[in-house]
């Protein structure tokens, strides 16, 4: 293989289709108006070796017109993009609790960045599309008392790479004070859930969590120590209904009971 690629174009004469000589028979008219009188070629080719990150292939071409020098282009080059890019959500609750103030950036070592879509999620429930395909890099949006709200953005390049989705949130930020919780009310999230289920009390204290089936069988029991928020693994005990019950484990004392629901 050379590595040369020739194409050869001659004006016929459209009554005779014998070759011409006459300039206003040319496959292009003269370029008076640019582009009327431009003309432009393409290709496909395999590689001949497997293409690697940041790769890059070169090109230019060599226009002859009649018996004329050779007007040699400038070298023109693809490079091939082959990693995802890689961002995050920043962001602040504002001093009254009435609006959230997102910032989001990103890196990419082959062709950049060229939109993100943007995702939240309130109170453990479903990942929202916030924003799709946005070349914007903040907002603001509204808050309302007593939830959790978490996001992560996804990035992708002029390639058509795609950030994938991690198994962590970029930011949680909480609406949710001592007035939206209480011994009696704890906040649980998600609900339903299909993996961990977070329990928030008021305060710090010392927690027992039992978990029973509708049919009275108790199939949890564990103490969970000393703290105002507790993650919990429930996948393990299968789809269906449930009730949950916060102990102090010392004196057996029940301070929050309630409802849940397992899904697949």
């Amino acid at each position: 293989m050379t590595g040369v690629v020739t194409w050869v174009f001659q004006s016929l004469d459209p009554q005779t289709l014998d070759l011409t000589e006459d300039p206003d028979l040319g496959f292009l008219p003269p370029n008076l108006i640019p582009p009327q009188g431009q003309g432009s070629v393409s290709f496909t080719i395999d590689l001949k070796h497997k293409a690697e990150h940041e790769l890059r292939i070169e090109n230019k071409a060599n226009i002859i017109f009649d018996s004329n020098l050779p007007i040699v282009t400038n070298i023109f080059y693809n490079s091939f993009d082959l990693f995802a890019p890689e961002s995050g959500v920043t962001g602040e609750l504002s001093s009254d609790k009435s609006t959230i103030s997102l910032e989001w950036t990103g890196t990419d070592s082959g062709s950049g960045i060229s939109t993100y879509n943007i995702y939240m999620s309130v109170n453990g429930g479903q990942d929202t599309l916030l924003l799709s395909g946005t070349t914007a890099t903040n907002l603001t949006l509204p808050a309302e008392s007593g939830n959790v709200y978490r996001f992560f953005s996804r990035a992708r390049d002029y390639a058509g790479n795609l950030e994938l989705k991690s198994n962590e949130y970029d930011l949680e930020i909480s609406t949710v004070s001592s007035k939206d919780l209480s011994t009696s009310k704890p906040l649980v999230y998600p609900n339903p859930v299909r993996d961990f289920v977070q329990f928030r009390i008021a305060r710090a204290e010392n927690v027992r969590l039992i978990i029973y089936r509708t049919d009275g069988i108790q199939v949890w029991n564990q103490d969970l120590g000393i703290s105002d928020q507790f993650n919990v693994r429930v996948n393990q005990l299968g789809a269906g209904v449930y009730f949950w019950n916060l102990i102090n484990p010392v004196n057996y004392t029940s301070f929050a009971v309630g409802r849940m629901v397992i899904q697949e």
